[in-house]
């Protein structure tokens, strides 16, 4: 009977700590978004062309044009005189930053660096000429991108990045992150993509783009219940990414 206090002390304790750091997560999260409201996005479920016709989704994800998921969200951020010279890549790098090192990815990030395994696997790549796997959330820092091919916590791959002329009056510049197998049942990549307009100038359109299929076999994605919980967990890695955007382009402002 006297070890009846501790035990439901004990018991007490195990529900409220998880519960408190689930709260502090859910808070750090709203944190982290609140800058970006959920409105400022524009959603639709297809992607562009620029995308679809790409070397990633040709020759690694979808090469025989299988039926696809595809989601494209976008925002025009602005980017006033004093930031104007960020490079593209700088922009992207914030981008990578928010969506793999923020708190919305984190217990994702956590799961994956446990498991330390690689799941993406595409046999077109040369595995004897890949860079080491980035585990490390703080290798993201700074204004540069990772070396071509690099893995990011075992699942998503830099397959293609390519970086136009800031200085240009209408340039784009992407990012591809490559996901899953081409020899599986599901193969997708993520594309962040920058568009600059020269009749909008002072402004930077930011996109998530996004298709996956199953690269075997022509048929939809299974199970059909995990589509809108892709959409709502993409929406929100979206909007830390933009959150780390503007705050990489506040910063250049103080300077």
């Amino acid at each position: 009977m006297n070890n009846l206090p501790s035990s439901r002390l004990v018991a007490a304790s195990a529900v409220a700590v998880p519960a408190l750091l689930l709260a502090r997560h859910l808070y750090n999260v709203y944190a982290a978004t609140a800058p970006v409201p959920w409105r400022s996005i524009t959603e639709v479920r297809s992607m562009p062309d620029t995308l679809r016709d790409s070397t990633t989704v040709s020759t690694l994800i979808n090469p025989k044009g299988h039926t696809s998921l595809d989601d494209t969200r976008f925002i025009e951020v602005p980017l006033p005189e004093a930031a104007a010279h960020l490079k593209d890549e700088a922009i992207l790098a914030a981008l990578l930053r928010g969506f793999f090192g923020g708190h919305v990815f984190a217990p994702e990030r956590t799961l994956l660096r446990l498991a330390g395994m690689e799941l993406t696997n595409y046999t077109t790549l040369e595995k004897s000429s890949l860079p080491p796997t980035l585990w490390d959330p703080k290798r993201l820092d700074g204004d540069t991108l990772p070396p071509l091919n690099t893995l990011l916590f075992g699942v998503f791959q830099v397959t293609h990045i390519e970086l136009g002329t800031s200085s240009s009056q209408h340039s784009s510049s992407t990012l591809d992150l490559a996901f899953g197998s081409n020899k599986s049942e599901f193969a997708g990549v993520h594309r962040f993509a920058i568009l600059r307009d020269g009749e909008k100038p002072g402004v930077i359109r930011v996109a998530l783009e996004h298709t996956s299929c199953n690269p075997t076999v022509n048929k939809p994605l299974k199970p059909d219940f995990m589509i809108p919980l892709h959409n709502f967990y993409a929406m929100w890695l979206f909007r830390e990414s933009v959150t780390e955007l503007m705050q990489r382009i506040e910063a250049e402002e103080r300077h």
